[in-house]
This record gives C-alpha cells, sequence and structure tokens, in this order.
C-alpha cells in the first residue's frame, strides 16, 4: 500500500516546435558591405544593440549623403 497518492498524468498538450525551413537569421538587419556575427547578434542583447545603433549611423550617413 503506498502512502502518497499517485501522480495524475497532465492533460496539458505538449506542444512541440518544429523547425521550418524558414532562415532564422531572416530577422537581423542587413546593410550592404557590413558583416557581423549574426549568431552572436541573436544572442547578445547589448551586442544587438551597438549592432543596431551603427547600422542606423550608416543608414543616416547614406541619406545625408544621398541628399547631397
Amino acid at each position: 500500500m503506498l502512502l502518497t497518492p499517485q501522480h495524475r498524468r497532465s492533460t496539458r498538450n505538449r506542444a512541440t516546435k518544429k523547425v521550418t525551413s524558414g532562415d532564422i537569421y531572416e530577422d537581423c538587419p542587413h546593410f550592404p558591405g557590413f558583416e557581423y556575427d549574426k549568431d552572436y547578434y541573436l544572442a547578445s542583447s547589448s551586442y544587438s544593440t551597438f549592432i543596431d545603433g551603427q547600422i542606423a549611423a550608416m543608414v543616416a550617413a547614406a541619406a545625408a549623403e544621398s541628399d547631397d
């Protein structure tokens, strides 16, 4: 005889996320001629903030250059 009641199994659906053939880097910013580590960009919030600032500065410089 068991002293504790048996545990009931969860009825929650165990969602398994299936990986599609989509590109995991599609949400990463892109600027022609600027290369950076996209894996590190996805993993580190401080690195992604730095890269976002760098790309924003390059976009602003390109926009200012095209206005001239």
